[in-house]
């Protein structure tokens, strides 16, 4: 009987190493393969907080960081990897055709033709671009909670410093534009991005720069100084422009079946609890969240159409 038993034993333990064998020599392949059959998209990030954090004990928690992620999850046909980029090469990959997307493009076609990009339909209401200074340098602004920017680029006392290749939206963009040779516009060019220009501020070395103010409030934040010592200045020209940020892709066959899908995503993101959540957790004041959503439904839940970078074409979803 002894004798009987360890046979079958060993019968079945030998279809059970067979199978095992098959399994190890096969299954790894059928993986390898699925991962070889989908394309991939490329998520390219920057450093931009509270939007994109690409470092510290909240990287990768921004609210577009977390945005993307949903998107990810949604989005099972593709293998997905991220990317940190300085802006200028991140865009420089989208126009010239990669397969690379982002989300903290402007919903517009001034930005979709200045950068070659195909953008998607709108995920976000951006408040306005205001003005940072040092709370010491108050005078020097005539002490006003607005000012023009018009008339403080021909102030040649103070200087203003951006960051190259960052669109700061068509208003503003515009006014630096036709402000161009003045010699109190400084651009810089640096992969420190905004931390950058905020240590220009605090030590002297600018007098004003130009964000939103979740950026600055995150940022002064993250590099330890002290909100007080700062004051933030609403402009007059864009003082009620609040524009939509949308996923951007390269203008091109790819590009537009990527957007297409995210554009799906997108449509169920923006009545999810939990996308809202994180926007009401990093974007909107304390108290404004019912005038916030007013205004989403307003100027983003009626977006429902890509930007095309090509002048003459409009993708409609």
């Amino acid at each position: 009987m002894k004798i009987i038993v360890i046979l079958k034993n060993k019968y079945y333990n030998a279809i059970f190493i067979s199978y095992l064998s098959y399994l190890l020599i096969f299954f790894p392949n059928f993986i390898f393969a699925d991962v070889l059959s989908k394309d991939t998209i490329e998520w390219a990030t920057f450093d931009w907080p509270p939007g994109y954090i690409i470092s510290g004990p909240d990287k990768g928690r921004g609210f577009v960081d977390l945005t993307q992620k949903m998107i990810i999850d949604e989005l099972k046909n593709y293998n997905h990897k991220i990317k940190v980029f300085p802006l200028a090469r991140l865009k420089f990959n989208i126009k010239n055709g990669r397969h690379s997307c982002y989300g903290a493009a402007i919903y517009s076609k001034h930005y979709a033709v200045k950068n070659g990009m195909l953008i998607g339909i709108p995920y976000l209401l951006q408040y306005p671009h205001q003005i940072l200074i040092l709370k010491s340098k108050r005078h020097l602004f005539n002490d006003k909670k607005i000012v023009k920017l018009d008339y403080l680029l021909k102030n040649t006392n103070l200087r203003l410093t951006v960051q190259k290749n960052w669109s700061l939206g068509p208003i503003i963009d515009n006014i630096l534009k036709k402000n161009k040779s003045s010699k109190n516009i400084h651009v810089r060019a640096s992969s420190d991005g905004y931390s950058g220009l905020l240590k220009m501020v605090k030590l002297g070395r600018t007098d004003y720069i130009i964000n939103y103010y979740s950026s600055f409030k995150t940022i002064i934040n993250d590099i330890g100084f002290n909100l007080n010592d700062f004051e933030i200045i609403s402009i007059y020209e864009n003082k009620d422009t609040f524009h939509g940020a949308s996923f951007s892709v390269s203008d091109n066959m790819w590009g537009k079946k990527i957007i297409s899908e995210i554009n799906q995503v997108v449509f169920k993101l923006r009545k999810d609890k939990k996308f809202r959540r994180i926007i009401e957790n990093h974007l909107i004041p304390k108290g404004h969240e019912t005038k916030y959503w007013k205004l989403y439904k307003q100027k983003i839940i009626s977006q429902n159409h890509n930007i095309n970078s090509k002048l003459n074409e409009k993708s409609n979803q």
